[in-house]
């Protein structure tokens, strides 16, 4: 008796030690306490598990089902009609709002507890909190919530009516490339929960509809988890769904956004192959818990052509070869992208959504993807780890091998080492190209104040380029590489309308050198049409350069040539083949002369445009393509106004100021929808302020001072984001561009000292610009505006030193250009 009482106090000692401390601590004590004293591990697991039970028992609140009697019942302002859906935690109701406001269907979702817990009552206001703070487009919108008379919590949501993405994209025999734009939709809405603290932990098809009219929700935040707390409380519902859940949340270790991040690889391998997530480690029968945590992934591209049962694995597709051609397809970029995402190592998968979805985007557009396959090293250091012994013998074995056959290994060597060091150089610049130039340029990019960074990082990438540039390439892949190397670094160096370093000269020589790669590309491959339209892209970007360098007719024959080698698009039904025709349609009206002229032409073009945007109305590349179009016509519209204005032709002009506007507006709408989550990026702020600026200058001309100082001081505020950085000189050509818009409503204000101070100041600016980047020929057009604006107003005031002052400097600038673009040039400036 007394013998067992002494073992009683000894277990509940031991149980009041081990029932407080960590998973991870309490492990290894009982693994201890095992190899010690057996009889007391089996009796302390009983009792541990006793308690679990217990207290399972006693913290679960009383169980109510929601379903019965609950049709036609009323729920604040809303009827429910019928039930949705159901599970383990509750239901879900479609419902109707009765209190005559408006007209409203919804979902309600009601838990299964009550709220006779005090946890549950925490995590259901955590809920609501969580869905409260998210406002995107793709994610279900909460309308309202709180806790009926029978004490049952109750959501009221946004009512989706859709479809699994992977059912509709299996059902509707979506092509992988629309799969993938879905796809990128969902990485936009995690990105924006993530950037609100909320990781969602249980991201699956389920979760992911997609709506009759093509649009994706993501819904069911229940489980999700707002990391701006320091608890690891989670939220409403069970804990995980296993297939899509991450090796950490199986294991029981702490989840981040990275775990939202494998669940997206695994949503990702459905859509692109047909299969189960049980494919993923081999298919049906298979051990996931331990597949998950100790085996390798399989690529999409094997998972599709492994053998199941017998027979090739079905990739919804049963058309003879389709299993082959789905794999050709997947293997490389795509294997690498869905594998980074499943990485074991949370910090070996994507930084962020952002950044996958980024690789998205980059593989719809044909460029290179931050992911590669896994080092050589790093599958090494696994297969050692997993078979030490193995490698121990077989190492022993080697050296025995080796210190018999060395010599003749070394002189084998020494015969090939000179082919060696030829390919390794070819190694190299393909390093360069997709490393510095693709991967850690455009990151750079990302950050404020990194122009000068940027110059350094090209500077070193030349140097390289430069160096294999001189030899005969006769390699289809290094002529693409390099002839998209030399055009991004092209873009650094002075693309226009983007921070650049200001060096248009040295652009425009990096230009024609990718021009030249592609040129020999396609006389090497005549049937690659994506050697064309590369092609096509570097004309389009010297013809950029050549207009800036005031070669109108150069610019202009640049682009036809573009134009005429991809006329086999017109035919295409490629989204992004299409943009891409449109964007060298849309630049080619700009070296029509006239401005009249040109709107007629923009006119012209209108319907196919229309068609465009009308075809594809989830693209949010060719939404941003029809705002640009938008902006080119109400710029022309605008500047004909300027002509009949100055004419006489008060009537005729304020018609076409009428037509800007509405221009303007349209490409303000376009943009609005399709700039939703990147309005840091310089690109889109750029854009933003374009149609801000454009805004400002045509109610100025309108006489409608009050809505064009808003616009400008909208235009403000872009600006002052790009101006971030002091290398980026095409913010400080914005900067004239912003004093161009303060000065015309000075002068309609009649605030003349106001505008020549501003005059004054844009003048010191367009000097200082020109001698940084003297063959720019628009800083001169802006000089030339700025001097006969400030003639003008001398002139009124009798005010003759000022007078000559910039009656001189406008002769100044106008023989600029006359030697720059010819002696023909109508001189007058617009902006």
């Amino acid at each position: 008796m007394t013998d067992g009482m002494e073992k009683w106090e000894q277990l509940k000692d031991l149980f009041n030690k081990v029932v407080d401390l960590e998973p991870d601590a309490r492990d290894e004590f009982l693994s201890n306490l095992r190899n010690e004293q057996k009889t007391v591990y089996d009796r302390l697991s009983d009792l541990l598990t006793a308690d679990e039970g217990a207290s399972s028992f006693m913290n679960e609140p009383i169980m109510f089902d929601p379903t019965l009697s609950m049709i036609g019942e009323k729920i604040g302002s809303y009827r429910i009609v019928r039930e949705i859906g159901r599970g383990g935690m509750g239901a879900v109701f479609e419902a109707v709002r009765e209190d005559g406001d408006f007209d409203r269907r919804a979902a309600i979702k009601l838990t299964s507890h009550n709220l006779f817990s005090e946890d549950l009552i925490r995590r259901f206001q955590s809920e609501k909190q969580i869905l409260a703070r998210l406002e995107h487009p793709n994610i279900v919108r909460l309308f309202d919530g709180g806790i009926t008379a029978n004490h049952i919590p109750y959501f009221v949501m946004e009512y989706v009516e859709g479809t699994p993405i992977t059912t509709y994209c299996r059902e509707m025999e979506v092509p992988v490339a629309e799969r993938l734009r879905l796809f990128g939709r969902v990485l936009d809405a995690v990105s924006y929960a993530h950037r609100q603290l909320v990781v969602h932990r249980d991201l699956k098809p389920s979760n992911i509809l997609v709506t009759t009219e093509g649009e994706v929700k993501l819904l069911d935040f229940g489980i999700a988890k707002s990391l701006d707390s320091g608890s690891a409380t989670q939220t409403l519902g069970a804990p995980m769904t296993p297939d899509y859940a991450a090796p950490e949340q199986l294991a029981q270790r702490p989840v981040t956004t990275a775990s939202d991040i494998y669940s997206l690889g695994v949503v990702l391998f459905e859509l692109l192959t047909d299969l189960p997530p049980s494919a993923i480690y081999g298919g049906p029968g298979i051990d996931h818990y331990r597949a998950v945590l100790g085996s390798d992934a399989l690529a999409p591209s094997a998972a599709v052509t492994k053998p199941r049962g017998g027979t090739t694995g079905t990739t919804g597709n049963t058309l003879p070869g389709e299993a082959a051609r789905r794999k050709r397809l997947l293997r490389g970029d795509l294997d690498n992208i869905v594998l980074k995402c499943l990485s074991k190592e949370p910090e070996l998968r994507y930084a962020s959504a952002d950044q996958l979805l980024a690789d998205v985007d980059a593989f719809l557009e044909g460029r290179p993807v931050l992911a590669h396959p896994e080092s050589r090293r790093y599958r090494i250091g696994k297969f050692i780890r997993r078979n030490r012994l193995l490698v121990g013998a077989s190492l022993t074995a080697i050296l025995l091998i080796l210190s018999g056959s060395g010599a003749a290994i070394y002189q084998s060597s020494v015969a090939r080492r000179h082919q060696q060091i030829a390919e390794d150089r070819f190694v190299q610049v393909r390093k360069v190209a997709n490393s510095l130039i693709f991967e850690y340029h455009d990151e750079i990019a990302k950050l404020e104040g990194s122009t000068a960074l940027r110059e350094r990082l090209v500077t070193d990438a030349v140097t390289y380029l430069n160096a294999i540039s001189k030899e005969e390439i006769n390699d289809p892949e290094l002529l693409q590489e390099l002839g998209i190397a030399y055009r991004k670094i092209g873009d650094v160096q002075g693309i226009a309308y983007s921070r650049n370093l200001g060096k248009l000269s040295e652009a425009f020589k990096n230009y024609q050198v990718s021009v030249d790669m592609f040129k020999k590309l396609t006389i090497l491959q005549p049937e690659n049409r994506t050697a064309f339209i590369q092609l096509s892209a570097s004309y389009y970007s010297i013809a950029e350069a050549y207009r800036r360098l005031g070669k109108n007719a150069e610019a202009a024959n640049a682009l036809d040539i573009g134009i005429d080698s991809i006329q086999f698009i017109r035919e295409s039904g490629n989204e992004s083949e299409l943009t891409h025709l449109h964007r060298l349609l849309l630049s080619r009206t700009d070296y029509v002369t006239d401005p009249f002229e040109r709107y007629e032409a923009l006119n012209a073009i209108a319907p196919s445009f229309e068609r465009l945007v009308s075809s594809f109305r989830e693209n949010l590349t060719i939404l941003r393509l029809g705002a640009r179009f938008e902006i080119r016509r109400g710029n022309a519209a605008r500047f004909s106004a300027s002509d009949r204005e100055e004419s006489g032709r008060i009537a005729e002009a304020r018609e076409l100021y009428a037509s800007a506007l509405q221009h303007y507006l349209a490409a303000k709408d376009n943009s609005n929808r399709s700039f939703t989550s990147t309005d840091g990026q310089p690109m889109i702020l750029n854009f933003r302020y374009t149609v801000s600026q454009c805004l400002a200058m045509t109610y100025t001309r309108l006489g409608k001072l009050a809505e064009a100082s808003s616009f400008l001081d909208e235009a403000r505020v872009y600006l002052a984001k790009l101006y971030d950085d002091p290398n980026d000189k095409e913010a400080r050509v914005l900067q004239l561009n912003n004093s161009n818009g303060d000065q015309d409503i000075f002068i309609v204000r009649g605030d003349l000292v106001s505008a020549l101070r501003s005059i004054e100041t844009a003048t010191v600016n367009v000097q200082k610009l020109s001698s940084e980047d003297p063959e720019n020929v628009e800083i001169v057009w802006y000089g030339l505006h700025f001097s006969q604006k400030a003639v003008k107003i001398y002139s009124k005031l009798n005010n003759k030193a000022q007078l000559d002052r910039f009656t001189k400097l406008q002769e100044q600038y106008a023989s600029i250009l006359k030697e720059k673009i010819g002696p023909e040039i109508k001189l007058k400036a617009y902006f």
